[in-house]
């Protein structure tokens, strides 16, 4: 039976056959090692098997590019201490997970550079992201360590919505053009969500990265520090 509850897949991996890890769903429990969805479900983490990913995500997920890179036909291989990690403690996973990932896009934004202060100028439509990237550009801010790594997971939303909605109310003559469209979400999210989860759904849409639309939650007086 297929959930209904929104999920983000966010990498598909593969471990040693002889080190296979536990699936997560509900009466399951066999051991996997290919193929293995990690899955941000209801604000929680899972991890599945590729054929209980496929009876409980499947029709809603289909096709969908993990959040990560790893696909059912090239996941990304993990080494012992990783796999530990996914076992033990998916959120500390994740945090390296987008580590790697901002290293990565930091040396892509350096090799663009390069290769356009190298190559002659030309005059045409807008450059269009590949399809199924998540990912627009590096964020090399002091102001966003806050917000960055396993920092991400420790934001809760305010409980006292009257100081929210004063807090808001407060900085409508200061909003920025992204500070807009982030309360447009908040507007409508359901904040039994964490705000973990939020920035990931908006960074999917809205290409911006989570650290920034942490950072200007907190800005905006609708999160805390758990």
């Amino acid at each position: 039976m297929e959930q209904d509850k929104p999920a983000y897949l966010l990498d598909i991996v593969e471990v040693a056959k002889e080190k296979r890890i536990r699936c997560q769903a509900d009466g399951c429990g066999h051991p996997v090692y290919a193929r293995v969805h990690v899955v941000l479900v209801d604000g929680l983490f899972q991890v599945l098997g590729g054929d209980c990913f496929q009876r409980l995500y499947g029709r809603s997920l289909l096709g969908a590019t993990s959040f990560y890179g790893g696909s059912v036909g090239l996941p990304t291989r993990l080494d012992d201490e990783m796999r530990l990690l996914l076992e033990t403690n998916t959120a500390e996973f994740i945090e390296r997970l987008e580590a790697r990932r901002k290293e990565l896009e930091t040396k892509a934004a350096r090799s663009g550079q390069v290769t356009s202060a190298s190559a002659q100028p030309t005059i045409g439509s807008p450059t269009i992201p590949k399809a199924g990237r998540r990912f627009v550009f590096p964020v090399n801010d002091p102001s966003t360590a806050p917000y960055e790594g396993s920092e991400m997971l420790k934001w809760k939303w305010v409980q006292d919505r009257e100081y929210a909605a004063a807090s808001l109310s407060e900085a409508k003559v200061t909003y920025e053009p992204h500070a807009e469209m982030i309360v447009r979400y908040y507007s409508g999210f359901d904040l039994n969500y964490s705000p973990y989860h939020f920035a990931l759904t908006v960074e999917l849409e809205q290409f911006l990265p989570k650290c920034v639309i942490l950072r200007t939650l907190h800005e905006l007086g609708l999160v805390e520090q758990d």
